[in-house]
């Protein structure tokens, strides 16, 4: 598990680089979470998939898939669990979402955004259908 010190770093350097997350953020997640990446990271799959569905920029969109495949690319085991269980699952919503996403994920993030598809969330066993 991320430890507070790893959880406030990670969400700091979301808001950083997704300034407009930081303004969904301020608005629909309590002053009190923002800081705690389990509950930013799914509000901002969340997020990314509906930019996706309604179309947004490119732009945008893009930064978000460079954002996590370099968070992805430390190889830090503890972020990973952190995403799949939250920032990726939500992006399974979608056959969109699903399309996008298997072509922008590079590396590592594709790799997990694979398993979470499949139903390797928890990291044994495939708990697909």
């Amino acid at each position: 598990m991320l430890s507070k010190q790893s959880s406030e770093k990670l969400t700091n350097s979301l808001y950083s680089e997704i300034p407009e997350f930081e303004t969904f953020a301020a608005k629909c997640i309590d002053q009190e979470f923002r800081n705690n990446s389990y509950l930013t990271f799914g509000p901002f799959g969340s997020l990314l998939r509906d930019w996706i569905i309604e179309s947004a920029s490119p732009e945008l969109i893009d930064k978000c898939y460079s954002f996590i495949n370099h968070i992805c690319s430390h190889g830090d085991k503890d972020v990973e669990q952190m995403l799949k269980v939250t920032f990726f699952e939500p992006l399974t919503d979608s056959k969109q979402s699903i399309e996008l996403s298997k072509l922008k994920f590079r590396d590592r993030a594709s790799i997990l955004f694979e398993e979470v598809l499949n139903g390797v969330i928890f990291g044994g066993g495939n708990y697909a259908k």
